[in-house]
């Protein structure tokens, strides 16, 4: 017995020993520790321009992870490309961004690094030519197989016919698959990009002085209390030393110039701004709202140019320009006048904590600041706005069906690093999607005078081609999602009438906002995306139109045709598939979440299928979105500002099946009348045009069973359930309050051993004093203690 009880005891003080050693090695801070003892990071941190000891750590680790891969590329000692890349930054005619040692590892300067090592080679510098090269090369691939198809099956002398109409049809979905696959083969062998950031943790400096705008309608009382506590979460976030917090209001579009609702919307805001500068006692927060103003084209009065006018109006305003239509402004503007940078986001649009540091962080890195061409006036290098990545909001994802296909997991990913893009993984350029910090200055001077009146809706993309977006895909912002399918397909109508807005900068000259005719400054990647968006809103044209074909032309031999379209719809779903077994999800495919999302390859899968059945909607909208925007673009000159917010959107559509029907209906009959109407040419070929008839038939109600909330139903627990989790409650909160006394100096301590002695851990963390708290809250909730007492308790 004495033996075991020795056993026993040197089992106990190993184990402790063992826990105390772990507890030791997880407080030690292991970033730090490395970068003493390295001796790269001892040359690098003699940078002259002082610039990478300012750096974060994922940046200062970028930049020895490149001089590791060079190392081993090319078989020179690390220290050796340290002390190289350091000579290359002495000189007395460098630039600052030349002076940074980050430009000769990470940016244009590493050739000179390389060529300084004897290293015969340059970094290879991909161009548009080389991306759209193996595009069109399967493209004409594919086309040409089914134009020999179409050739052997053809009527004598209908052969050119039918070959251009197979052109016709099967040219967009071949494009379509041949820009999946060759950006599917980049993106698995590419490495992401990464922006590098200097470290604004402990406070922004004056000289980046940062404003967040919320550029927004405000119809209403109610949305201006909503816009205000939504603006006082993203301060309470985002708060430090040199950030100011702006909703830039314009009041609803109206015959009038002021509608009798106009004082109380502009009273209530005032009222709430200047209640958050009185309860947080910094005066940061700002209303800036416009005046109406009559537009020709609407044929209303609005505020000048939307969004675009308000976020051009506001650099103006803090540049010290008096011709703005601002005719409210609370708070001291003299403040701003010296603002280096604005984070615009939409109305619905979340700034995670401390995102607005790592934002101006990134676009105040040297290597990322933007150089101007004054005589193009656009961004050539650098970068005027930095676009983060964006997810969707947690709440929004789970509210419905649709929201958990479309929306995917939603929530912020904690985990994940930079994610790769095209774009900016091949030309270092990303795409403005309307959220995100542009530097004021640059605005100004490349977009001021840029962009004529009443011609632009969806500006975004226009705008990062004059500034040049950096994409930063390891910071996030979470934005909103429509919860039903109708007001997802109204925000699809809007951005397809902007996008096709945007073809006027295809040509090769230009209108200014003076009307005077230029040339357009813009490159060809950026002409490349809005070529690209274009090419999108037209396919579920292009499908309906090969469905149509291929069953009056070819007959049972459609089903040729009609693979390449469900290849083109299905190959998302076949990449996943690849990635299962490839990434080896299936060990993970148990995992449990705490929500009902639809993720991977069911996510994928359900979207395909969605599109098959929502096909005769979404190719009727495409349609009516261009045909309307051309119409305006070239004949009328009217209504190409028509818009509305995508809060007002989701309250206004109805959610009933009725609506589901008037909506969906007349576009899913043409095409099963046409599909229809094939079969009096061929009997057979009822086997496919029937199955797609009931298919898009059922659309209106696929959307409206899709669009329901989600009801989630209350567990209603029993009496003696009730009883028992009393019973447990009081015990716990008997426990919190035991240890809550002076002994402990009113802390909770970390741990109580009972077997085989009593022994006390008079020790506490953060998570130890967060379930204090918590208890103390839900004590208050059952009745077991008084919140007179919780506050006394607490002080």
């Amino acid at each position: 017995m004495h033996h075991e009880h020795q056993e026993q005891a040197k089992l106990q003080i190993a184990i402790g020993n063992a826990i105390t050693s772990l507890r030791f090695v997880i407080s030690l801070n292991f970033e730090d520790l490395f970068e003493e003892l390295s001796y790269v990071e001892k040359i690098l941190r003699q940078d002259p321009s002082e610039f990478y000891i300012k750096q974060d750590f994922e940046s200062r680790s970028y930049y020895r992870q490149k001089i590791m891969e060079i190392s081993k590329k090319y078989n020179i000692a690390e220290t050796y490309v340290a002390k190289t890349a350091l000579e290359c930054c002495e000189g007395e005619k460098l630039s600052l961004k030349q002076k940074h040692i980050g430009y000769y590892l990470v940016d244009e300067g590493i050739d000179e690094l390389l060529s300084r090592l004897n290293v015969n080679k340059k970094v290879k510098r991909h161009t548009l030519f080389t991306y759209l090269m193996p595009i069109f090369s399967l493209t004409i691939l594919i086309s040409s197989l089914y134009l020999k198809f179409a050739y052997n099956i053809s009527p004598i002398g209908l052969e050119n016919i039918y070959m251009i109409l197979v052109l016709i049809s099967v040219l967009p979905p071949a494009l379509n698959i041949s820009i999946n696959l060759v950006n599917r083969f980049i993106l698995n062998n590419t490495k992401p990009s990464f922006l590098p950031k200097l470290d604004f943790s402990e406070g922004i400096p004056s000289d980046c002085k940062t404003i967040v705008i919320v550029p927004t309608l405000i119809p209403n009382t109610k949305r201006v209390k909503e816009l205000i506590k939504n603006l006082e979460i993203t301060y309470v976030s985002n708060n430090s030393d040199n950030i100011y917090f702006v909703l830039l209001g314009d009041l609803k579009d109206s015959d009038k110039e002021i509608e009798d609702n106009d004082k109380d919307i502009i009273d209530t805001a005032v009222k709430l701004i200047n209640e958050l500068n009185e309860k947080y006692q910094d005066n940061k927060f700002y209303f800036l709202c416009r005046k109406r103003v009559y537009n020709e084209s609407q044929q209303r009065y609005m505020g000048y140019e939307r969004k675009r006018g308000a976020i051009c109006e506001f650099n103006r305003l803090i540049r010290g320009y008096k011709d703005t239509t601002f005719n409210v402004i609370v708070g001291d503007i003299e403040k701003l006048l010296d603002a280096k940078y604005v984070i615009t986001l939409d109305a619905d649009t979340k700034l995670p904590i401390s995102t607005a540091a790592k934002l101006i962080g990134t676009i105040a890195h040297p290597l990322n600041r933007a150089i101007i061409d004054h005589d193009l006036k656009v961004v050539v290098e650098g970068y005027g706005l930095i676009q983060p990545r964006i997810g969707i909001d947690i709440e929004s994802s789970t509210k419905s069906k649709f929201t958990r296909i479309y929306a995917s997991e939603g929530g912020i990913d904690t985990y994940s690093g930079a994610i790769s893009d095209v774009y900016m993984d091949l030309f270092k350029e990303g795409i403005f999607t309307g959220k995100g910090i542009y530097d004021v200055d640059a605005f100004l001077q490349t977009l001021d005078t840029a962009i004529p009146d009443n011609t632009l809706l969806s500006h975004d993309l226009i705008e990062g081609s004059y500034l040049r977006v950096g994409l930063a895909t390891d910071i996030e912002l979470i934005d909103g999602f429509p919860q039903k399918y109708n007001s997802y397909i109204q925000r699809m109508h809007r951005w397809i009438r902007g996008d096709w807005q945007t073809i006027i900068w295809l040509n090769r000259f230009i209108k200014n906002a003076y009307g005077e005719k230029v040339l357009n400054p813009i490159n060809s990647v950026s002409k490349w995306k809005i070529f690209d968006n274009l090419r999108r809103s037209l396919l579920p044209i292009n499908y309906s139109i090969l469905v149509i074909l291929s069953l009056y032309l070819f007959n049972l031999k459609s089903i040729y045709l009609i693979m390449l379209l469900l290849i083109d719809i299905f190959l998302p779903v076949v990449f996943n598939s690849i990635d299962y077994f490839k990434l080896k999800y299936y060990k993970v495919r148990n995992r449990r979440l705490n929500n009902n999302i639809i993720y991977g390859f069911k996510n994928i899968f359900y979207q395909s299928i969605l599109t098959v059945i929502f096909l005769p909607h979404l190719a009727h909208i495409s349609l009516d979105a261009i045909t309307k925007t051309i119409y305006r673009v070239y004949v009328s000159h009217k209504n190409l500002l028509e818009w509305v917010t995508a809060a007002d959107v989701e309250k206004n559509t109805k959610n009933d099946l009725r609506s589901y029907v008037k909506l969906m209906v007349p576009s899913a009959s043409v095409l099963s009348i046409l599909a229809l109407l094939s079969i009096l040419l061929n009997q057979y070929n009822y086997i496919y045009a029937l199955p797609l008839v009931i298919i898009w038939m059922s659309s209106p109600l696929w959307a409206y069973k899709l669009s329901q909330p989600e009801i989630k139903t209350l567990y209603q627990p029993s009496d003696e359930d009730i009883k028992l989790i009393r019973n447990i409650a009081i015990k716990t909160w008997k426990f919190y309050e035991d240890i809550f006394n002076e002994e402990n100096n009113y802390l909770p301590v970390d741990n109580i051993q009972e077997v085989p002695t009593l022994k006390i851990a008079h020790r506490t963390s953060p998570t130890n004093i967060g379930f204090l708290i918590l208890s103390m809250c839900c004590a208050v909730d059952l009745g077991y203690i008084t919140l007179k007492k919780i506050c006394r308790h607490v002080k």
